[in-house]
Parts: C-alpha cells; sequence; structure tokens
C-alpha cells in the first residue's frame, strides 16, 4: 500500500510539474507572437543588415517574448524602470545595436539572464547541501542580481568601445575628408566617400545616418548635432562643434577641416608623449612579477628543504 501510494504521489508532482511547464511555455509563446506584432511599431532601420546568427540578434529574439511585459512596466515607470530604460536606449545607439533590439527587449534579455543566474545558484546551494528552501531563498537572488548584471555591463562596455574606436579613427578620417575637399567635394559627398570606401567602419556608419538625415530633409547642422548626441564623445563634440559653427558662420569648412587636422595631429602627438613617459612606470609591475618568479624559483626549493631539516 506504501509503495502504490509512494507511485502516485510521485505521479501526481509529474504531472503537476508538467501542466505548469506547460502552461509557461503555452504563456511564453503567446507573449513572443505578441512581441512581435509589436516590434513593428519601432522606429528600426530595415535596410539596416543584421546578422541573424549573432549574438545581439539571438538575444533580441529572446526579448521579444518579454516585450508587453517591459512595455508596460515602461509605461507605469515602476521602480523607475522608464528613466533605467531611456539610458539603455542611449547605450544600444552608442553600440552600434538599435537596429538590433530595442531597450524593452534588452530589459527581456536581462531577465533571462537573472533567471538562468538565479538559477544556477540554487542548483549550486543545492551542491554544498543546503535544503530546497533556503537555497532557493539564498541563491536564487543572489544569481538573479549577478545574471541581470551581466548584459548590463557588457552593453556599456560595448558602447564605450565603440564610441573608443570612433574617436580613435577621427583624425584619420579628418584627413580623409580633406582630401576629398581638396578636390571640389562639399561636405556630403566627403563623407559619402569615407562611408563607401570604410564599410564597416563605425565611424562610416554613423556618417552614413548622417547622410540618411540630411536625404530626409534635415539640415547639415542638425545632422551633425543628432550625430554628437548619439556618440556622447567629448572628441567628437569638439569636431562637430567646429564644423558646425564653421557652417552656421560661412566659413569654408575646408579651412575648419584643416584646423582640426592640425589640431588631432597634435593630440595625437601629445598622446604618444605621454605613454613614452609612462612607459617606464607601467613596466615596473609586470618586472616585479617576473622578478618575484624568478626568486621563487630560485629559493623555493632551498626553503622547502631547510623547513624539511635537510640542509641543517
Amino acid at each position: 500500500m506504501a509503495i502504490l501510494l509512494g507511485i502516485l504521489s510521485s505521479l501526481a508532482a509529474f504531472s503537476a510539474t508538467a501542466l505548469f511547464i506547460h502552461w509557461l511555455m503555452s504563456l511564453a509563446s503567446e507573449s513572443y507572437v505578441e512581441g512581435q506584432k509589436r516590434i513593428e511599431a519601432y522606429n528600426f532601420d530595415r535596410s539596416a543588415a543584421v546578422d541573424s546568427t549573432s549574438l545581439a540578434a539571438i538575444a533580441a529574439r529572446f526579448g521579444l517574448a518579454f516585450l508587453p511585459l517591459n512595455e508596460r512596466l515602461r509605461d507605469s515607470n515602476l521602480l523607475g524602470v522608464g528613466q533605467m530604460l531611456a539610458n539603455w536606449e542611449h547605450n544600444l545607439i552608442r553600440a552600434g545595436l538599435r537596429s538590433t533590439m530595442t531597450a524593452e527587449q534588452f530589459l527581456g534579455v536581462c531577465q533571462v539572464a537573472a533567471t538562468v543566474g538565479g538559477l544556477l545558484c540554487w542548483l549550486l546551494t543545492q551542491a554544498f547541501g543546503m535544503s530546497l528552501v533556503g537555497g532557493f531563498l539564498l541563491g536564487f537572488p543572489i544569481g538573479g542580481v549577478i545574471g541581470f548584471s551581466i548584459p548590463v555591463a557588457g552593453l556599456s562596455s560595448a558602447a564605450d568601445d565603440r564610441v573608443a574606436v570612433i574617436e580613435k579613427r577621427l583624425p584619420f578620417a579628418i584627413e580623409f575628408m580633406l582630401l576629398a575637399m581638396e578636390a571640389s567635394a562639399a561636405l556630403p559627398q566627403a563623407m559619402a566617400v569615407y562611408r563607401d570606401l570604410m564599410a564597416g567602419d563605425p565611424l562610416a556608419d554613423e556618417f552614413a545616418a548622417v547622410l540618411t538625415d540630411v536625404d530626409r530633409g534635415l539640415s547639415q547642422v542638425n545632422a551633425l548635432k543628432a550625430m554628437g548626441e548619439r556618440l556622447d564623445s567629448d572628441a567628437m563634440t569638439a569636431f562637430l562643434l567646429a564644423v558646425t559653427i564653421g557652417l552656421d558662420t560661412g566659413q569654408p569648412v575646408k579651412e575648419v577641416l584643416q584646423t582640426q587636422a592640425d589640431a588631432t595631429r597634435r593630440q595625437r602627438f601629445q598622446n604618444a608623449e605621454e605613454v613614452a613617459k609612462t612607459a617606464g612606470t607601467r613596466a615596473i609591475f609586470p618586472l616585479f612579477i617576473v622578478v618575484l618568479g624568478i626568486l621563487m624559483l630560485v629559493l623555493g626549493p632551498m626553503a622547502i628543504k631547510i623547513i624539511q631539516g635537510d640542509l641543517l
């Protein structure tokens, strides 16, 4: 009788778990379909080429299932979600990922990562012998916070890295456009030449966005200002400010670019001198590690023998 009751209870537990999983899958499927419908209302550049196998594209598809829920959270601004999404929107633009996903989708990615991280941490507590409930109450929140933070940190790092590459490419782009303008090209044509010849370069992508804005009827000044707001970079802001002032005052853009090229060239030399001055200081720590390793290699066996009494 006890065996029969055990079998029946196991079957009941298995059935309840299966029904719960089926309900979750059905809910996720319905939410995903609804997310696919709602994503069409967002402002995407449909002409942008997106690799569907990239990590960002895969993450965006996961985020679709959470899109309806996150839109409600955004509209209610619960726990400051609206401001958080606005910050992520800015970082997605800086990272060049806005054509792949929205901030609401990215929040869905964070929610998936938090769930996975919480479950993994809960399983880790079980490996250390904690109870199911105690391990869940302790491990799931900790793992959830860690899992939620990983995509956020990754997005911030991707945005900073892309802006750093753009800043590094800016001096070359200025001299490139200056050469094009010396061949009687206007500023938009010079930007177009750089865009066409430097495909895949993030600065070329930003120039392409500027030219698209100009084609849609935006003035060159406003299009360049929009580029500065997208990137939020001091170096780009200084360059774009000089160009926009030149356009507003009627100063020849060629002269502005010549001045900016000279300034960036001097800045490169100054940066190289600063790196050279600090090279010796920065080399001290690696040398210290090498010397420490050699000392341990030479003196380690002697110390072991002394401890064992072989050299006494």
